[in-house]
């Protein structure tokens, strides 16, 4: 992670010559390595609640969609699919706006439900 996005905010500022890259890439960095945290802690003092087990059958539309839409929550994973689709349009700067700016909204909502757990 440190890599990547190091890499991607030095190969934007190079490209745009503004600094403010580097903060988005910190607080995207910070963020997953909080959301990292977080999620260690839980399981490691086993608050996870249990899995919930549905027997029915949501179909393949509607299991399409839930796949599909979970891009929007802007897992740890999806910062893969963001920073290559700025890539890909040669707009490297997209990624890291979107992981920069939604990567503390995401952390934070990870600390208020984990911790929530850890209540309990």
């Amino acid at each position: 992670m440190i890599l990547l996005y190091s890499t991607l905010s030095w190969t934007v500022f190079t490209q745009t010559g503004h600094a403010w890259y580097f903060i988005l890439a910190l607080s995207a960095l910070g963020c997953n390595m909080m959301t990292g945290y977080t999620k260690w802690l839980v399981t490691a003092h086993n608050k996870m609640p249990p899995a919930k087990l549905d027997d029915t059958e949501p179909g393949r539309a509607r299991t399409a969609l839930r796949v599909a839409l979970k891009i929007f929550e802007f897992n740890e994973p999806d910062l893969f699919l963001w920073i290559g689709i700025g890539l890909l349009v040669n707009m490297p700067e997209i990624g890291l706006i979107v992981m920069g700016v939604t990567q503390p909204i995401a952390a934070l909502g990870t600390v208020i439900k984990r911790g929530y757990f850890m209540s309990r």
